[in-house]
């Protein structure tokens, strides 16, 4: 059942499918995307993720304005925390991580977020996606998913580091 936080202005929260996986499985997914922890065994006991429909639900409302961009205060990495803290607050989804890395016609690293999707049998690598939060963002190419979201390694993104 769907719930309603309250809030000024109200916010609708959308049910969604869940599943849980151990840190140690967390870990090995993490290790086979070949990303360098940035906290090594990550940082819960248990990871909770959801499915593609789960994705559709939560996307529109984790795409972030870009007037929070203050150059020096808020940049990429306020973004990916921002998402992070919003997923698991309010969805107890804590597999939408930050990644740390290159793209392209980007000299200095940049950081946006790994989503981890699967089903009932665990998290799939094949599912799962990057996404860039700041809905202002130009990424250099249309992209012609929904709210920012793409395959692992399209658009030029090379993930490096990650805090899971």
């Amino acid at each position: 059942m769907s719930k309603f936080k309250l809030q000024k202005p109200v916010i609708h929260i959308p049910t969604i499918k869940k599943w849980l996986i151990s840190r140690e499985a967390m870990t090995e997914k993490v290790v086979e995307l070949g990303f360098v922890p940035l906290y090594p065994d990550g940082v819960h006991q248990q990871y909770c993720y959801t499915d593609v429909e789960g994705l559709a639900k939560m996307l529109p409302d984790l795409l972030l304005a870009s007037s929070l961009y203050k150059k020096d205060v808020f940049t990429c990495i306020n973004y990916a925390y921002k998402v992070w803290n919003e997923c698991s607050g309010r969805y107890g989804i804590n597999t939408w991580v930050p990644i740390i890395g290159r793209i392209p016609n980007y000299t200095v690293r940049h950081a946006w977020q790994l989503i981890m999707l699967g089903n009932e049998q665990g998290i799939d690598l094949d599912k799962s996606l990057f996404f860039e939060p700041n809905d202002g963002w130009q990424m250099g190419v249309d992209l012609e998913m929904a709210y920012q979201a793409f395959p692992i390694g399209e658009e030029g993104y090379l993930g490096e580091f990650i805090f899971y």
